[in-house]
C-alpha cells in the first residue's frame, strides 16, 4: 500500500514543479512591475502595440464623467475635482493619453 501512495506522492510533486515552469506571460511581468499598468491590447484590440492601459487614471476619468457627464480637459482637472491626489509620473519615455472613444488612460511611448 505505501508503493501507490509514493507513486502518487511523487507524480503531484513533479506535476507541481513542472507547473511553474516555462516562459513568463509579459502582462504577468509588466503587472509585477506596476500593478497599475495593463496591457492595452487585452482590452482594445486596435491599441497601438506595447501601450498600456492605466487602471488607476482611468478609474478617476470614469468617476469623473459620471459625476460631470464630460471627459476631464486634463489630467489636472481630476486632482482639482478630487479625484486623484496628484497626476502620477508616466514610466520613462511614455506619456498618457486619454482615449475618448473608449475613455481609457493609455501610456503610449513618446
Amino acid at each position: 500500500m505505501r508503493t501507490p501512495l509514493l507513486r502518487l506522492f511523487t507524480i503531484v510533486l513533479i506535476i507541481g514543479v513542472l507547473s511553474g515552469c516555462g516562459p513568463r506571460d509579459s502582462e504577468a511581468e509588466r503587472s509585477s512591475e506596476s500593478p497599475d499598468l495593463v496591457d492595452a491590447r487585452k482590452y482594445l484590440p486596435n491599441a497601438p502595440p506595447g501601450s498600456l492601459i492605466h487602471m488607476p487614471l482611468t478609474g478617476a476619468v470614469a468617476q469623473f464623467y459620471e459625476g460631470n457627464g464630460r471627459l476631464p480637459a486634463n489630467f489636472d482637472e481630476l486632482v482639482k475635482a478630487g479625484f486623484i491626489k496628484a497626476v502620477p509620473q508616466p514610466p520613462a519615455g511614455m506619456r498618457f493619453f486619454l482615449d475618448p472613444t473608449s475613455m481609457q488612460v493609455l501610456v503610449l511611448p513618446r
